[in-house]
């Protein structure tokens, strides 16, 4: 989905040079949160925020946390939930997996999660931490998307808002790729031409009305994701045949990758989807165990 939105925010004219100049040529895809709002405009559980009693003790003792974790259970049995979910902050988070390491065969049916606004946290200062003097600050900043003391938070991973420079720099990024990516297809697979020009056009402009009318839906996505099924094996060709002879091509294109994969997570915590939560998370682990080695420990068990 994320592929095709980013693919509906190119202009047309850049998608199919021979499309003709119509209103289809301006962009009306909303941003990514906007875009994705119209595809999951309903919930299906709704929260019920309560509060929970209070407790005469400090948050990080181990005594408080194991109270905290018994009340959950309590509170999921007597609401018919066989397993209990709670969600800790960093600190906390650690001090539970320890009482749950401790006892477990007491809490066998509690799962233990860090939060979601953490977990973004700590991965967006890991993209930080990859593309430091990277050019990218220097790419917010002059583009005037931030200020330079926004930025240096951003890149630190200290700022959650800056999933949003970072969603315009892999928009920004995917319009280059795909210049180079139609330039490669008319150099070396000209007889693919025809699947950009014929099959692609189309679906795309039918689906870039829906959006403008507000009536696009999972199902018009998916329609054009099945018609983009040779487009997206063509551009997998075209990444693997760039990567190895420029590292430059590599170092960005992973960076794509990152991102990616960081906004599925957003998607899996907003929408209530533990299959995609659980993807993501997984996918996140390789970067966290390569770039941040000392601290992997503390992700195992996520």
């Amino acid at each position: 989905m994320d592929f095709v939105w980013k693919l509906l925010r190119v202009n047309q004219s850049e998608v199919n040079p021979h499309a003709p100049d119509d209103i289809h040529t301006i962009p009306v895809v909303p941003s990514w949160s906007a875009f994705n709002s119209m595809l999951f405009p309903n919930i299906p559980q709704p929260t019920t925020i309560g509060y929970c009693p209070m407790i005469g003790g400090s948050s990080t003792d181990f005594s408080t946390v194991y109270t905290v974790i018994k009340h959950a259970q309590k509170i999921s049995s007597s609401i018919g939930q066989s397993d209990s979910v709670i969600t800790f902050d960093l600190a906390i988070y650690a001090k539970a997996k320890q009482v749950q390491w401790r006892c477990p065969e007491e809490f066998s049916d509690t799962v233990i999660r860090m939060g979601g606004f953490h977990i973004a946290l700590n991965f967006l200062s890991l993209i930080g931490k990859k593309y430091t003097n990277s050019g990218l600050d220097d790419l917010l900043i002059e583009s005037g998307v931030y200020a330079a003391g926004t930025t240096s938070a951003l890149i630190k991973g200290k700022c959650y808002r800056g999933i949003r420079g970072h969603k315009l720099a892999i928009e920004a990024f995917f319009r280059l790729l795909w210049k180079s990516f139609q330039q490669w297809i008319s150099d070396q697979h000209p007889e693919s031409e025809h699947i950009i020009r014929e099959k692609l056009h189309g679906k795309i402009s039918e689906c870039r009305v829906a959006v403008q009318n507000k009536s696009v839906g999972q199902e018009n996505v998916e329609e054009l994701a099945l018609n983009m099924q040779e487009v997206v094996d063509l551009l997998e060709r075209f990444k693997q045949d760039s990567r190895s002879p420029s590292k430059m091509f590599a170092f960005w294109e992973e960076y794509g990758t990152m991102m990616s994969i960081l906004l599925q997570f957003v998607k899996a915590e907003r929408t209530g989807n533990w299959k995609l939560h659980l993807l993501s998370t997984a996918a996140m682990l390789p970067y966290f165990f390569a770039m941040d080695r000392p601290n992997y420990a503390r992700w195992l068990p996520v």
